[in-house]
């Protein structure tokens, strides 16, 4: 871990040390917390490593990508819930207090059901107001598909078990998928009409 830190030289990297530090080490064992456990996956997984990467490629700080790191942080969260779903019994064995432990496996699934909400209905926000291209307004079925996923999926929480979770994630995944898809052949198509690219082309380019 510390040789992790010294190589990348880089704070985000410090902090996702420090973070794995807390969620494991004994003393503290953030895992079997129910708020500090899945704070852990918000801000390593969906702050700190999309931090990183924008700090080496450049990427400035504008109400664009503060909402799209709002997004990752949100889906980051809502994936964390999902992986406690069908881990109830095996947390209390433990003695562990997570949110499952604490909520129960319906509770885990409104968790990620308000997370998932916020994340894609946030991305289909910016294509509606053109931060993104409108094409990506394409993943709108596959968002219906999720949340209907996981509306059954909170009517027996016990039913599904890791198969529920991993349906969750791969509709994620498609979502993102077309999100990126759909982004790409905008940026081809507007550079072969030598059009504006790298989100200077968006019906509206958000600034400070």
């Amino acid at each position: 871990m510390v040789l992790c830190v010294l190589v990348a030289g880089s704070w985000e990297a410090a902090g996702a040390a420090a973070l794995a530090l807390l969620y494991s080490h004994p003393r503290t064992a953030w895992k079997g917390r129910p708020v500090l456990g899945p704070l852990v996956n918000l801000v390593g997984y969906g702050i700190l490593t999309p931090l990183a990467g924008w700090r080496l490629l450049g990427v400035p700080s504008t109400p664009r990508s503060l909402a799209a790191l709002a997004v990752v942080a949100l889906t980051m969260l809502g994936l964390s819930f999902a992986a406690q779903v069908f881990q109830e019994e095996e947390d209390l064995a433990r003695g562990d207090r997570t949110f499952v432990a604490s909520w129960g496996p319906r509770g885990a699934v409104d968790a990620v059901r308000l997370c998932l909400a916020l994340s894609t209905g946030g991305a289909l926000a910016m294509a509606v107001a053109g931060w993104i291209p409108r094409v990506c307004l394409l993943g709108l079925p596959v968002v219906v598909a999720l949340h209907v996923h996981l509306a059954q999926w909170r009517r027996d929480p016990a039913s599904g078990g890791k198969m529920a979770a991993m349906r969750a994630f791969w509709l994620l995944v498609a979502f993102g998928l077309v999100l990126v898809g759909a982004a790409l052949g905008d940026l081809v198509w507007s550079s072969m009409r030598g059009m504006p690219v790298s989100g200077l082309g968006t019906a509206v380019v958000p600034r400070w």
